[in-house]
C-alpha cells in the first residue's frame, strides 16, 4: 500500500467529501470565469462602446457585487447554502447567455447588475457551508483550500479565456462562462446537502447574551467587535487592491514592458497555487490576531519597497511579498468572520465581509491612482505602507477582546440545546 506522505495528509486530509465537491465547483465556476476577465475589452471592441461607458458597466458590475453578497448571505441564512449556491450559479449561466446577445446599453447595463448580483450572492453561501461542516481546529486549512482552488481555477481561466477570444471570438466565452457555472449548480444540487442550521425558535438563536437576533441587518450592526473587524479588513483590502491600477502605471511608467508586468502578476498565482495548501496548516499554531497583524505588515512592506528602486526585480519581490501575506490574511480572515458569526447569523456575517471586500475594490483602485497621479509615487508607496502598520497595530490591539468573544461564542454553541 502506498503510504501518503505526512505533509499531504495536513493539508488535505480529514475533510468531508461535501466540502471537496464545493471546491471542486468553485474550481469549475473559476476556471470558466471568462466574462469577467474580457468584460471592458469585449464592450469596447464587440459592442464599440467608448472606454469611459465600459469602466462604467464595469462600475455597475462591481457595484451589483457588493449587493449580491449581502443579498446572498440572507439568502443562505433563509433559503439555504445548497439552495443558494445552486440557484446563484444557474441564474448566473442565464444572465451571461443573454448579456453575449445584448445589444442596447440599457439592457446590457441591467444584465451586468445583475450578472453582479448573482456572482456576488455564491461566496457568503459558500462561506458559511464551510462554517457549518468544518469544526473550528480545521477551519483555517479549508478556507485556504478554497481560497486555493479558487485560485488555480482563475489561473486556467484567464489562459483558456484569451485562447478562446483570439481563435474564436467573444461568443464562445459567454456560452462556455455560462456552461461551467451550470456545472458547478449541477455538481451542488448532487453532492452537498443542505447544512443551514435548524433552530426550535428561529426569532432567538443561541446568543442571548449580544441578542444579536436574525431580522436585516441589526445583528451586524450591533457587534462592536466584529464592524472593527470590518474596518480592518477594508482598510487591508484599500491596500491590497493597489496592484490592479496604481502599481501597473507604476511599472509602464518606469519602463516595464506589458510582458514583463504580465510575469510579475503571474508570480501571485504561481505562489497561491504551489503554498498554499501546505501554508495554512502551519497557520494553525498561531494566535490569529498576531499573525494578521504581521501579515497586514508585511503586504505594507511590499508596496514600501518601490519606494526605494523601480528595478524589475524590485517589483516582482514586492509582489512575492505580498503574496506570502496574502496567503496568511486570506484563509485567517474567513476563519475569524466563521467565529464570530452565530450559527443562525452565517450567512449574514460573511455578506456583509464580502461587501466590504467589495467596497474596498469600488473605492481603491481610484484612491490609489489618484494619490500616484497628484502627490507622486513615493507619497503613495510610503502612505501604504503607513496604512498597514496602523492596520496591523489595529489588529493586535482588539485582539484580545476578539478572542473573549470567539471563546464565548464556541461556549455558547456548546452549551446549546441539540
Amino acid at each position: 500500500m502506498i503510504r501518503t506522505p505526512d505533509f499531504a495528509r495536513r493539508a488535505f486530509g480529514g475533510l468531508p467529501g461535501m466540502f471537496w465537491a464545493v471546491a471542486i465547483g468553485t474550481f469549475i465556476n473559476s476556471a470558466g470565469e471568462f466574462v469577467v476577465t474580457f468584460l471592458s475589452i469585449y464592450l469596447t471592441e464587440a459592442r464599440d462602446l467608448s472606454s469611459s461607458t465600459a469602466g462604467l458597466i464595469v462600475s455597475v458590475f462591481g457595484v451589483g457585487l457588493s449587493a449580491g453578497a449581502l443579498a446572498g448571505g440572507f439568502s443562505s441564512d433563509r433559503l439555504g447554502r445548497r439552495r443558494t449556491m445552486t440557484l446563484v450559479l444557474a441564474t448566473s449561466a442565464v444572465i451571461l447567455v443573454c448579456l453575449g446577445r445584448s445589444r442596447q446599453l440599457v439592457l446590457i447595463v441591467s444584465l451586468a447588475l445583475l450578472y453582479g448580483i448573482a456572482k456576488g450572492a455564491f461566496s457568503p453561501a459558500a462561506g458559511a457551508f464551510v462554517s457549518d461542516v468544518i469544526d473550528g481546529k480545521d477551519r483555517v486549512r479549508a478556507y485556504g483550500l478554497i481560497y486555493w482552488v479558487y485560485n488555480a481555477g482563475c489561473g486556467v481561466g484567464v489562459t483558456l479565456a484569451g485562447l478562446i477570444a483570439g481563435a474564436y471570438g467573444f461568443t464562445l466565452l459567454f456560452w462556455g462562462d455560462a456552461a461551467t457555472s451550470l456545472a458547478a449548480a449541477t455538481i451542488v444540487a448532487v453532492f452537498v446537502a443542505e447544512t443551514r442550521p435548524r433552530l426550535s425558535n428561529p426569532q432567538k438563536p443561541a446568543a442571548p447574551k449580544h441578542d444579536l437576533g436574525i431580522k436585516g441587518l441589526g445583528a451586524i450592526t450591533r457587534d462592536a467587535i466584529f464592524l472593527r473587524f470590518l474596518g480592518i479588513r477594508f482598510v487591508y483590502e484599500i491596500i491590497y487592491i493597489q496592484y490592479l491600477v496604481a502599481l501597473a502605471l507604476d511599472m509602464r511608467a518606469h519602463g516595464i514592458s506589458m510582458g514583463t508586468y504580465g510575469v510579475c502578476m503571474a508570480l501571485n498565482a504561481v505562489c497561491v497555487i504551489v503554498l498554499q495548501p501546505f501554508v495554512s496548516p502551519w497557520l494553525e499554531r498561531f494566535r490569529s490576531s498576531a499573525a494578521l497583524a504581521a501579515a497586514m505588515l508585511l503586504t505594507g512592506a511590499s508596496y514600501g519597497l518601490y519606494a526605494t528602486s523601480t528595478a524589475t526585480l524590485a517589483y516582482a519581490a514586492g509582489i512575492v511579498l505580498m503574496t506570502f501575506a496574502e496567503i496568511a490574511i486570506e484563509p485567517l480572515a474567513s476563519t475569524i468572520v466563521a467565529d464570530l458569526s452565530p450559527a443562525a447569523l452565517r450567512g449574514r456575517f460573511r455578506g456583509a465581509y464580502s461587501a466590504m471586500d467589495a467596497l474596498a475594490v469600488m473605492v481603491g483602485p481610484w484612491l490609489g491612482a489618484s494619490v500616484w497621479e497628484h502627490y507622486g509615487r513615493n507619497v503613495l508607496w510610503l502612505g501604504l505602507f503607513g496604512l498597514a502598520a496602523a492596520a496591523a497595530v489595529w489588529m493586535l490591539t482588539m485582539g484580545p477582546a476578539l478572542e473573549r468573544r470567539v471563546k464565548e461564542l464556541r461556549t455558547q454553541a456548546a452549551d446549546a440545546p441539540g
